[in-house]
Parts: C-alpha cells; sequence; structure tokens
C-alpha cells in the first residue's frame, strides 16, 4: 500500500516557494549536486513538486507529512552524491553533462524520471557484488546505456522505463482529484489519510473512470464527516457491516460502541442534539457501496489529505489492472525491440524496469513475480520476439521493479545462446 495522492492547503505565505527554499538550502550540502542542480533554476511553482531532486532536498529539510525531516531523503541524496562522484561526472563529455544536467533540473516529469532510473540502475549495477567494470554511456561508442563485465564476460544494456498503465493512470489522477475535493471538507490544522479498496472502484461499465472514482469517494466522505470530525489524533476502521441497510446510525449505537474505534466514534456523536440528529438521519444504506476502508485524522500544519490504495484479492479491478500493466509490458519490449539500439554490440540485453503501485510492499507470492503471473508476462516477451525476428542479435530481455536482485530472465528464443554466457547471466537473474 502506497500513498497515491495528496493535497495541501497553506495555511499562511506560499507553501510552493517554502518548498523550493528548502530544497535549495538543503542541497548545499552536496556539492556535486549542488554543481549540477543549481538552486533548481528551471523551478516551476505549478509542478513543484515533479521534480524528484527537489523533493528529496527539501522533505530532508522538513517533509510536511511526517513533521521534521525525512531521513530517507537524505540518505538517498547522499547515494546520488557518492554515484557522482564516483563516475566523474566532471570528466564527461560536455555535451553529455549537459545533457543530464538538464534533465535533472526539468520539472518534467517524465524527462526527470527518465535520469532518476538511469542513475538509480547505475548505483545498483556499481553496488552489485557479481557485477564489474560498469562503464555508463559517455564512455560507450553506441547509443545505449551501460556496459558491465560478468566473471569475464562483457554484455551492453539498454535500459527503459514501462511508466504507467492506463487503469493505474486514471487511479491516479483520480486519487489527487479526491485529495483535493476532500481539502474542502476539513478544518484547518489538520490532515485527512484515507484508504480506498481497489476492487469498489469500477464504474457500471467494469472500467476506472475519474470522475466517477472521484465523486464516488468525496461522497462516501461527506456521508461519515461528522463521524471524522468527531474524535481527533486516531485511526479508525470503518464498519460497513452493521446491519440492514432500513436501521439508521443512532439503532445501531449502543450496540457498537463499546467494541470499535468506529463505534466510539458514533456514540460521542450521540451525546450533542446534533450529532444526534445526524446519527437518526443517517441509514445504513450509504454503506451499499462504499469504497472506503478506513480514516486517520490527526492535528497538522495547514490542511492535508493523503489517499492510498488498498487492493484487494480477487476482484475486477485487479484483472484490469493486470491486463494492463501486461499490455504494457508487451508494447515496451516491442518498441525496444524495433528500435535496434544494440545491433552491433557484443551480448546485448534489453532491461525494463517497472513499478506496480498498487503491489508495491506486497510479498513476491503476490507480486507481479509470482507464479500465477510470470507465464503471463513471458507470454508477452516471447511474442515480442516473434513480432521482431529481424532483430535477432538481442540475448534476451531482462525485467524487475525495485531491484535488480530480484529480475527475471528471459531468453531470445529466435537465437543460441552459449551456455557459459547463460550461467553468467544467472548470476543476477532469475532465467525463465
Amino acid at each position: 500500500m502506497i500513498i497515491t495522492g495528496y493535497a495541501i492547503e497553506e495555511k499562511e505565505g506560499d507553501y510552493r516557494l517554502d518548498f523550493l527554499s528548502n530544497g535549495k538550502e538543503a542541497i548545499k550540502k552536496f556539492c556535486t549536486l549542488y554543481s549540477i542542480l543549481d538552486g533548481f533554476p528551471y523551478f516551476e511553482e505549478e509542478k513543484y513538486d515533479s521534480n524528484i531532486f527537489l523533493v528529496l532536498a527539501s522533505t530532508s529539510e522538513h517533509d510536511i507529512f511526517r513533521k521534521g525531516p525525512n531521513k530517507e531523503s537524505y540518505e538517498r541524496l547522499k547515494q546520488y552524491e557518492t554515484l557522482l562522484n564516483d563516475i566523474k561526472i566532471k570528466d564527461y563529455k560536455l555535451e553529455k553533462r549537459n545533457d543530464i544536467r538538464k534533465k535533472m533540473n526539468s520539472f518534467d516529469k517524465q524527462q526527470n524520471r527518465s535520469i532518476m532510473l538511469e542513475l538509480e540502475f547505475l548505483r545498483q549495477l556499481k553496488q552489485h557484488e557479481k557485477i564489474t567494470n560498469v562503464i555508463y554511456d559517455d564512455f560507450l561508442d553506441s547509443n545505449h546505456d551501460y556496459r558491465i563485465s560478468l566473471d569475464g564476460i562483457d554484455f551492453n544494456i539498454e535500459l527503459t522505463g514501462l511508466g504507467e498503465s492506463e487503469p493505474n493512470e486514471e487511479l491516479r489522477k483520480s486519487f489527487f482529484k479526491i485529495a483535493n475535493e476532500l481539502l474542502k471538507l476539513i478544518p484547518t490544522d489538520k490532515m485527512l489519510k484515507i484508504e480506498l479498496k481497489t476492487d469498489m472502484l469500477l464504474n457500471e461499465k467494469n472500467k476506472m473512470d475519474e470522475k466517477y472514482i472521484c465523486d464516488l469517494v468525496v461522497q462516501g466522505i461527506k456521508n461519515i464527516r461528522p463521524v471524522i470530525l468527531v474524535k481527533n489524533n486516531s485511526y479508525c476502521r470503518i464498519n460497513t457491516k452493521m446491519g440492514e441497510f432500513t436501521k439508521n446510525l443512532f439503532d445501531i449505537c449502543e450496540i457498537f460502541k463499546y467494541y470499535t474505534d468506529w463505534g466510539e466514534r458514533l456514540a460521542l456523536l450521540g451525546n450533542t442534539e446534533e450529532g444526534e440528529a445526524y446519527l437518526k438521519d443517517t441509514y445504513l444504506s450509504i454503506f451499499e457501496y462504499f469504497p472506503i476502508s478506513s480514516f486517520d485524522f490527526c492535528d497538522a500544519k495547514g490542511k492535508l489529505v493523503e489517499v492510498h490504495s488498498q487492493s484487494v484479492f480477487p476482484s475486477e479491478a485487479e484483472n484490469l489492472r493486470e491486463k494492463g500493466l501486461l499490455k504494457q509490458i508487451g508494447r515496451s519490449a516491442n518498441a525496444k525491440l524495433e528500435k535496434n539500439q544494440l545491433s552491433k554490440q557484443k551480448n546485448p540485453i534489453i532491461i525494463i524496469q517497472f513499478k506496480d503501485m498498487l503491489f508495491e510492499g506486497y510479498p513476491n507470492e503476490r507480486g507481479m513475480f509470482s507464479e500465477k503471473y510470470l507465464k503471463k508476462i513471458k507470454f508477452r516477451i516471447l511474442k515480442a520476439f516473434e513480432n521482431n525476428r529481424k532483430y535477432n542479435n538481442i540475448l534476451g530481455i531482462m525485467l524487475f521493479e525495485d531491484f535488480l536482485a530480484n529480475s527475471i530472465f528471459i531468453p531470445n528464443p529466435n537465437i543460441s545462446i552459449q551456455t557459459r554466457v547463460l550461467s553468467k547471466i544467472k548470476l543476477i537473474s532469475k532465467i525463465i
């Protein structure tokens, strides 16, 4: 489960300019990063959180969601500082150095994330105990990203990020829209976090629809708003199965008040005239189709809203997300094979990195590399090889989520690969 949408309303002054100010101050602690980022000269107020390096720098000083410095952000900046020094970025050709500088300073999400992916992957390559002689693309004689050695054998790598599938993108947009709408429903100096069950976010056509999701969730919060506001600084799971839909909240209040935080909140509402009227006027039918599983309401500076996803298996929503992701993997493999960037390279490998926002944090047996999905992923990759037979020099395609150590490798069935070469690939990846 991860944060997939949030919104902030500043109490005083301009939060976005404070965000930039914190970032500028923090980045001064890192000489090489500071020489490249140079105070974020291309800062765009509307896209203030689109540059990952600024986000890391600003939150390392003060993370509004953690009410203080974010140590993880600071550690990541330290890692990138070490990496840039290690690859001797100052010695790179001017054209490549300027390209890196441009992407690192960009507030275009796709451009900024592409360089972040390159650097993060480079960091993992250099830290892997089985990999030696890592060369980044500035010193290569062809249009690809990396050259590495595995136990004396060289491999050339072209890296690409998968991007988001359509269902995930629709969810992400919906969650940000929801967060901004919910800002209007909470008092100043409060934070509201909610968790949404993904299996209940499809419309009547079994599609992810931004307007439908937003309307459904915002109306759900409006229906229980008094229950949220009645008690501060506590997490609450919502009891949606409390009786027949013809009953009202007042009818069931006495039964539940001793057992759950939800029941305690209902009892607190019953202590006021206004609250009692709400309980009597609100029927359990509001929970007939209710995607909100829990909420957390607490003190904060200004107004903050976070929206989290909660995957439910099995469900139509997860089937839709799965199909979208598999389709995206197939498209990405086809696109890279068609470009044929590694045609003249020895032992070429295409590597696809992806991040599945709904599966992040789940154990492998439920993730995309579980036995359930491996056959489907392999089918998509083999289909891409079948569609691109003329580009027959690629050894195979490797896929990984967060860490190269958890990667899978699918060999190209159209070529014969030496056993010795495959044995080296096995040092860093599971061959399927």
